[in-house]
């Protein structure tokens, strides 16, 4: 299997609702890891994507979060009123649970993905694999369909700052 990657950054705002530590605004300097597959053989030229085209796909996804804040359904308490300092322009708005690493790898998988166009009699040549979201540089979160874990967000994740022992 032939598999290109290509890594992209940017910095956002947010913050989990109900969580000791993070419940507080704060932000981070993100990196992002796209993986690309081949689908059957390579084409000519010997790419399986050109970078340049790929850039053409996630650059745009990545400009919708940087230097922004945020804002997630998990924000149920958001009032634009109490950040007074921030403008409309400087909002994200996704639709994604909660603006954790690991609902922004499936957001920004499912972005990516829906991104490709492919006409009607055409077969694709490629596919994302695989996205990680790296929030510091010893912590990342990885999203691909064939992980078979889906991210409903559903849950109300029960945050605890005491640890968990298992005997």
């Amino acid at each position: 299997m032939m598999v290109i990657s290509r890594e992209y950054h940017f910095s956002s705002a947010h913050q989990l609702d109900g969580h000791p530590k993070c419940g507080r605004m704060h932000g981070h300097n993100y990196k992002v890891v796209v993986e690309i597959e081949l689908i059957g053989e390579l084409k000519r030229g010997g790419m399986v994507l050109d970078f340049q085209e790929l850039d053409k796909f996630v650059k745009p996804i990545v400009e919708i979060l940087d230097h922004r804040y945020i804002v997630s359904q998990d924000n149920t308490d958001f009032q634009p009123s109490r950040f007074d300092f921030l403008h409309a322009a400087e909002l994200a708005y996704i639709d994604i649970q909660y603006s954790t690493a690991e609902c922004l790898a499936k957001w920004f998988y499912d972005q990516i993905e829906g991104s490709f166009k492919w006409e009607k009699k055409q077969k694709p040549t490629y596919r994302v694999k695989a996205v990680t979201i790296w929030e510091t540089e010893k912590s990342s979160a990885s999203y691909s369909r064939s992980s078979g874990t889906e991210v409903s967000g559903t849950e109300t994740p029960g945050y605890s700052v005491e640890p968990v022992l298992h005997s």
